[in-house]
């Protein structure tokens, strides 16, 4: 059993039931929240207008979910529909800086890829591992001898 019923939610942990009082969750509203939102809404947008899908690529969308199942929950589960594959795979994190995948059998390495700067390598001397604690105690013991 996993879900919300009355002011607890349970779920499974470890292979065992375990359940915690609800809390409301906070909306921080950061910028990776909203840019994912954002993407979102355009997929949903996009199927829901109708106009850059054409018959063939909706009726490709309803049989490339026909061969997907959902995660299962609350012991179900079931196929995807046309919708709610081209809205999942439209929102994933892979897909954000190439634009809408407006056909399922397009592949990822059929389409232009996003040219990403190389991460900079600086060279940097390994050092020994710091106990626990020790810092504060050099810092502390080096105000109280100024202070001395």
């Amino acid at each position: 059993m996993s879900g919300k019923c009355g002011p607890y939610v349970y779920y499974m942990h470890k292979g065992r039931q375990c359940w915690r009082r609800d809390v409301p969750h906070r909306d921080p509203r950061t910028f990776a929240q909203l840019r994912t939102r954002a993407v979102f809404r355009a997929a949903s947008k996009t199927w829901s207008q109708g106009d850059p899908l054409t018959k063939e690529q909706r009726d490709a969308w309803y049989a490339d979910g026909a061969k997907t199942r959902s995660r299962p929950r609350m012991g179900q589960s079931g196929t995807l529909t046309g919708q709610q594959r081209f809205v999942g795979r439209n929102s994933t994190k892979e897909r954000r800086h190439l634009g809408l995948l407006l056909d399922p059998r397009q592949r990822k390495s059929q389409q232009p890829q996003p040219k990403r700067p190389q991460p900079l390598t600086v060279a940097v001397p390994l050092h020994r591992p710091v106990k626990r604690g020790y810092h504060r105690k050099v810092k502390r013991r080096f105000l109280t001898a100024q202070l001395a």
